[in-house]
């Protein structure tokens, strides 16, 4: 029920005192932020004390813009419409979340959002996975937002240890909010 936010300059690169990790939901300007001062004077602070409320704000906003939303798929939405700034992040590709917020993206775009819930592992090892085991995995996914259509689920990996055997199930149609469960197998 939490958003961990990280901090990223104007150039959509973290900050060196950001927090990052995969835990991350989404990056939001956080660096030089004007903002009041003590003795009633403005200037600029930097961290994710600047970046969070940004996020928070903007959930206000698409909550009052989508009042029917839960504040799940606020966050959701904030998430999945954020601007991807893998590219200028190479050294922590998937840590800045979803990507740098875009608030008019938020308020325009009506993408679907589908989450991982579960996954099931059957193995011959019953979990320990012995050398030359074939895995299979099955995932339980749900829809937070917009309906999808004729969606397929792909599975790849980047490690010299496994091999991905059925790399693509066909899941079809995805109304909101709906759970599909078992969905697989994808042999590893």
């Amino acid at each position: 029920g939490v958003m961990a936010v990280a901090n990223v300059n104007s150039n959509d690169v973290k900050s060196s005192s950001s927090n990052y990790g995969s835990y991350v939901s989404i990056s939001a300007p956080g660096t030089n932020i004007l903002n009041t001062l003590h003795n009633n004077r403005y200037g600029t602070y930097s961290g994710t004390s600047m970046s969070a409320p940004l996020v928070a704000s903007a959930a206000a906003l698409v909550k009052s813009y989508f009042p029917g939303l839960s504040m799940q798929q606020v966050g959701e939405q904030l998430r999945i419409t954020s601007d991807n700034i893998d590219l200028k992040n190479p050294s922590h590709i998937g840590e800045l979340g979803k990507g740098r917020l875009n608030v008019l993206r938020a308020l325009t775009e009506s993408p679907p959002s589908i989450r991982n819930q579960k996954l099931t592992v059957v193995d011959k090892g019953g979990g320990s996975i012995p050398a030359g085991d074939t895995v299979q995995l099955y995932f339980d996914l749900k829809n937070y937002l917009s309906p999808a259509t004729g969606l397929s689920v792909s599975l790849s990996t980047g490690s010299s240890n496994a091999t991905v055997l059925t790399p693509q199930q066909t899941v079809g149609d995805f109304a909101t909010l709906e759970t599909k469960t078992m969905i697989g197998p994808f042999k590893v």
